[in-house]
Order: C-alpha cells, then structure tokens, then sequence
C-alpha cells in the first residue's frame, strides 16, 4: 500500500510539474513568436488554459493528500479526543457530500460536451472537464482512507488532521519552557 501511495504521489507531482512546465514553454513562445516574428501560435494560449485547470485541480488532491488547505481546527484541539474524533468524522462526511456535488455536475458537464470542440485545437471540451470527475474521486479515496483510520486505527487517529505548522508550533513552546 506506502509504494503504491508513494508512485501515485510521484506521479501527481511529474504531471503538475508537466503542466507548469509546458504552460511557460507555450506562453513564452507565443509572446517571442508575437513580439519578434509578428506572429503566433493560435493553440497555445488554449492548450496552456486548459493545462492550468488541470494542474489546478491536480493540484488540490496534492493538497488535501498533504493535508495542506485551509483549515481551522483551534477550537476543535482543546476537544476530547473521542469528541474530537466524531466532529472531524462529521466533517469528512460533509466534504464527501461536497464531492459527490462536484463529482455530478462535473459528470454531467462532461457528457453534455463530449461532441464539443475547443475552437483552436480542437480537442473535445469533455477532456477538461473530466478534471473534475478525477479529482473528486481521488479526494475520495483520500477522505474515506483518513475517515477510516481516525475511527478504526488509534495509532494513526492523532496523527490524522493535524497541522505540522501547529506541531511545530507547541514543539517550540514546549521547549521554552
């Protein structure tokens, strides 16, 4: 199970550093081809358009993999444990439902733009918004995994939904005392 996590994540990270990593080569170029040539390629501001919405939304399941979005949880640690436990549950429950909205509109954007061409290169709209149809089931799978670990695994329930900032953080005042 850790290699498997551990290729995914490498290969979420090569395919937004692809993104970045061609959208500059596209943008630069057309601005030189516009600048010096007087001319430019019709197709890559499209194509560097359309590799943002997917390294944005890629990017998302990296952050939430990494637990890094935003949260607010100050009020939530001074919780019991067993309390606190059944609000994160309570929470991963509403993200869930939030995904599965994500996961329906993004399915049905997808079906009704499937015979639907991009004016300059022409690939079909149904590719962009599959975006949303990957990450909601990747977001998923990594909501039912941390669910299921703070309920059933004690080990690994601290360890769930934690800041490392905020670790850090009482790990400094701990040692100035």
């Amino acid at each position: 199970m850790r290699i498997r996590s551990i290729i995914l994540e490498k290969l979420l990270n090569f395919l937004m550093a692809l993104s970045i990593g061609l959208m500059s080569i596209f943008v630069f170029g057309n601005v030189i081809l516009r600048y010096v040539f007087n001319s430019g390629l019709t197709w890559s501001e499209e194509l560097a358009r359309f590799l943002f919405v997917w390294m944005t939304f890629l990017g998302a399941i990296g952050a939430l993999k990494d637990n890094k979005h935003l949260g607010v949880d100050l009020l939530l640690r001074k919780l019991p444990p067993n309390l606190y436990k059944l609000i994160y549950v309570i929470g991963q429950i509403v993200i869930l439902f939030l995904l599965l909205i994500i996961l329906h509109g993004s399915w049905k954007m997808t079906l009704l733009n499937v015979n639907n061409y991009s004016p300059a290169i022409g690939l079909p709209l149904s590719s962009i918004f599959l975006v949303g149809i990957v990450m909601s089931v990747c977001m998923w799978a990594i909501v039912i995994y941390r669910t299921y670990c703070v309920w059933f695994k004690k080990e690994q329930s601290n360890e769930i939904g934690k800041s490392t900032e905020f670790e850090v953080f009482v790990k400094q005042r701990g040692n100035k005392k």
